[in-house]
């Protein structure tokens, strides 16, 4: 993918927005207060947004990221275990199913799948994933089962047309530039009736919206990432052609950019807002939506519910 300047996004500035603490410099007391908050912030920072310009640079971020890559967010195998559940339940895998994962990375999905789908490919624009994800599996039994390829998920140009039974993103949307042309490359390379699921931080999240911003810490690891609320991707997946969407909630807590005890508190407040429906206590946000000749472009679910 060549490189080229990123377009700006106003929509997205209240990433950027911070409480004004001018007060705490009008006296000797404000002032103690604000570099004790500010001595607070830097002991509780685990995460600093990387500005980016261009493509080449997403896609050098991600290349350094394949050395070691490894879940960073919790126990990587309960983690994984609570995924694949969630996948599974969204789009039911069958035997016979060609999957494509969009964004794959090193493959851990597809390799966790692997003996429930009859093939699955991943496609990622980062080399040194792909690189990675062919090493992974080599000595594997079943590793006829998957093929890798460093491919455009805006273009899928690898992949023909109405060729897959199920498309997953899972993790990597939030990073894509342009999201509407992933949607309608997947929409394309569907067959009649198969099924996509996307699987991204909620861009509703209480923590991302307000506490994060308030507090001055970052959340997003480039400066293109965009936490999108459910509303935006249903009106994304439409637009591509999809129907049926139905959106929820999951359990996604980035502990791996937080202090541990704010990940405990979050991880309370995401038992609340599961067992409560409210969706702004989650962090994830879960996506279906299926192609079909006709389909019903009407949504299920426009708020995500917490059915997880």
């Amino acid at each position: 993918m060549p490189s080229k300047a990123l377009p700006s996004n106003e929509s997205h500035k209240s990433s950027h927005m911070f409480f004004p603490v001018g007060r705490w410099a009008n006296s000797s007391v404000d002032s103690e207060t604000g570099t004790g908050f500010r001595s607070m912030l830097t002991r509780i920072r685990r995460l600093r947004t990387k500005k980016v310009e261009n493509t080449e640079e997403i896609r050098a971020f991600f290349d350094a990221c394949s050395h070691g890559y490894a879940e960073k967010h919790g126990h990587s195998q309960r983690l994984m275990r609570y995924r694949i559940g969630l996948i599974e339940e969204a789009v039911h895998p069958e035997p016979q199913d060609v999957v494509l994962d969009v964004g794959c990375g090193i493959g851990h999905y597809l390799m966790a799948l692997a003996r429930r789908i009859g093939h699955g490919i991943g496609i990622d624009f980062s080399d040194r994933m792909i690189e990675s994800a062919r090493g992974r599996i080599a000595d594997l039994p079943w590793r006829g089962k998957l093929s890798f390829r460093v491919d455009n998920a805006e273009k899928l140009g690898t992949i023909p047309d109405s060729s897959v039974d199920i498309v997953m993103c899972i993790g990597a949307f939030e990073h894509m530039i342009n999201r509407d042309a992933v949607l309608s490359s997947a929409h394309r390379v569907l067959k009649p009736g198969g099924r996509i699921v996307l699987m991204t931080p909620n861009g509703s999240y209480f923590w991302y919206r307000s506490i994060a911003p308030i507090l001055r810490l970052d959340t997003r690891h480039l400066s293109t990432d965009r936490f999108l609320e459910g509303k935006v991707v249903a009106r994304m997946l439409r637009s591509a052609g999809f129907g049926d969407v139905s959106l929820g909630c999951w359990t996604f807590i980035p502990k791996g950019d937080i202090h541990p005890l704010v990940g405990v508190f979050l991880g309370i407040l995401d038992g609340v807002g599961k067992f409560c429906g409210i969706s702004a206590l989650r962090g994830g946000l879960i996506a279906t939506a299926r192609r079909g000749e006709q389909t019903n472009p009407q949504v299920s679910g426009a708020s995500p519910s917490c059915l997880d």
